[in-house]
């Protein structure tokens, strides 16, 4: 880990949330994941599931309130199996 991203403030965040997935055809699916911080870089969570993302869908982010953002995935880590970590973007919106 770098020291500009040591030195950005996180909020722990631990809260379950809504990932929906849109495809090119509009088809829409929903998946849990758990948000771990949000800091100036972003967002970190985990998605638990056998399903994997496709990345070339579109994503937002859907709030307890049912507020929608819409976000992009950075990056993706496996972490163990059916486990992976997530490096989010919010995105205009």
């Amino acid at each position: 880990m770098t020291e500009e991203r040591r030195e950005k403030e996180r909020e722990a965040s631990f809260r379950m949330v809504g990932l929906i997935a849109r495809d090119r055809a509009g088809n829409e699916r929903e998946i849990s994941i758990m948000l771990r911080d949000i800091s100036g870089n972003g967002i970190g969570g985990v998605y638990v599931g056998e399903d994997p993302l496709q990345m070339e869908d579109e994503f937002f982010l859907k709030e307890a309130d049912d507020t929608v953002k819409p976000v992009r995935i950075i990056w993706t880590k496996k972490i163990a199996e059916y486990v992976t970590m997530l490096g989010l973007e919010l995105g205009a919106g």
